[in-house]
């Protein structure tokens, strides 16, 4: 009889430790791709580029997370060096005299930078 007890109070333990287990490890899956998932969102639906998605120390996915925020970084860099060139482009179409070897060259290199992305269109 004492056996049985013992037996069930062994495997009542087991069970419950093998269930805070599972919920300990499932958190720390779950946790981070749902920030994956809500970062990517709020980064698609406002453009907000400057964002960078932020885990926990104690997270998984720590090389997805760097891989992406160097992936925002660099759409980052490319598309603000873009903003600039239509910058420099504007002011030289708001002067009365327009250097258009100047435009010229700002426009190739747009193109240029333009080039690197490969889209649909």
């Amino acid at each position: 009889m004492s056996f049985i007890l013992i037996s069930l109070f062994v495997a009542v333990t087991i069970g419950f430790s093998a269930l805070a287990v599972c919920i300990y490890l499932s958190h720390r899956m779950a946790g981070p791709l749902y920030r994956f998932e809500k970062s990517l969102n709020d980064l698609t639906a406002n453009g907000d580029l400057c964002y960078r998605i932020r885990l926990r120390r104690t997270d998984q996915f720590e090389e997805l997370q760097n891989g992406l925020n160097s992936f925002i970084k660099s759409m980052d860099d490319r598309i603000g060096a873009i903003k600039e060139d239509i910058t420099v482009i504007l002011k030289m179409l708001k002067q009365e005299k327009i250097d258009t070897d100047q435009l010229k060259e700002v426009c190739e290199k747009l193109k240029d930078k333009l080039e690197f992305f490969k889209t649909s269109k």
